[in-house]
């Protein structure tokens, strides 16, 4: 779960720190960090854009452009 975080949100400090946190599982941090920042590095080197990236790109209005003034 956490390498599947880290690959689509290319943040693999969140996701081993969020699966420590939903599971209780500290003695796991070790091998769970390492997954996800090998995921995290395979999904960079694969190419594309982090899940993130794009939902940003999309909501942002043109410089100078307000969304609700025509």
């Amino acid at each position: 779960m956490a390498a599947f975080l880290a690959a689509t949100a290319r943040a693999p400090v969140l996701a081993a720190l969020m699966l420590m946190e939903l599971t209780g599982a500290y003695a796991m941090l070790p091998p769970v960090a390492l997954a996800a920042w090998l995921a995290a590095r395979i999904s960079r080197r694969v190419g594309g854009r982090a899940l993130y990236q794009d939902e940003a790109e999309i909501r942002r209005p043109a410089p100078g452009r307000c969304w609700f003034r025509r």
